[in-house]
């Protein structure tokens, strides 16, 4: 295993994308199993640091898509370890480090969703919050960081009826419907979004 560690991230990255390709679940189950053999190899803590993290961060990714297969019920929890192991193993000057952050955000505000525990929720505000304005400083593309930032604050002002987070959570919609460069059934989600929360303003 140690001769395949030099391109396991090209490798997990080939799986996902073929995964996005085909949907096919059996991917994403190859995906976990090879990121759990690289990660438990001798010679993983000899890579580089921003290898490390992007092997953490795309083994996150693969269990973060099959959680919402519903089909492996640990994959919400194994998630948000993993994503909290790339972002603690990317070092400050990584330029991945905040989508880390957006992906460890996205599956805690996704657990969230199943438990009501709010210091999911909480936690995942105040990371986006953070990771937000950071991807785009560094002129990566934040629309689907601020879709899910602004998801996350309209559960906040379900919880609080709080008028201001609602409409803090109407100008991030606003801005990631504003991206032109979505696929049409992506924008279409957020639009979608975007209308619940303007429908819970005029109903309040």
């Amino acid at each position: 295993m140690t001769d395949e560690l030099g391109d396991v991230v090209a490798q997990l990255k080939s799986v996902l994308v073929d995964y996005g390709r085909t949907a096919d679940p059996d991917r994403l189950d190859e995906a976990v199993s090879f990121s759990d053999r690289v990660t438990q190899d001798p010679g993983f803590s000899d890579l580089h640091p921003e290898e490390i993290a992007a092997t953490w961060s795309l083994g996150g990714a693969a269990r973060i898509y099959r959680s919402r297969l519903t089909d492996h019920p640990r994959d919400p929890d194994d998630a948000i370890a993993w994503c909290r192991r790339a972002l603690d193993a990317a070092p400050d000057d990584d330029p991945n480090r905040p989508s880390y952050a957006s992906n460890l955000a996205t599956i805690l505000a996704e657990r969230y969703d199943n438990d009501k525990n709010q210091p999911d929720l909480d936690e995942a505000l105040a990371l986006f919050e953070w990771a937000v304005p950071a991807i785009r400083a560094a002129g990566r593309q934040a629309s689907v960081a601020l879709h899910n930032q602004g998801q996350a604050l309209t559960e906040l002002y379900n919880i609080s009826h709080d008028l201001a987070v609602l409409d803090r959570a109407i100008e991030v919609l606003r801005e990631a419907v504003a991206d032109t460069a979505q696929p049409r059934s992506v924008a279409g989600g957020y639009l979608t979004s975007l209308a619940h929360a303007l429908r819970a303003r005029a109903e309040a």
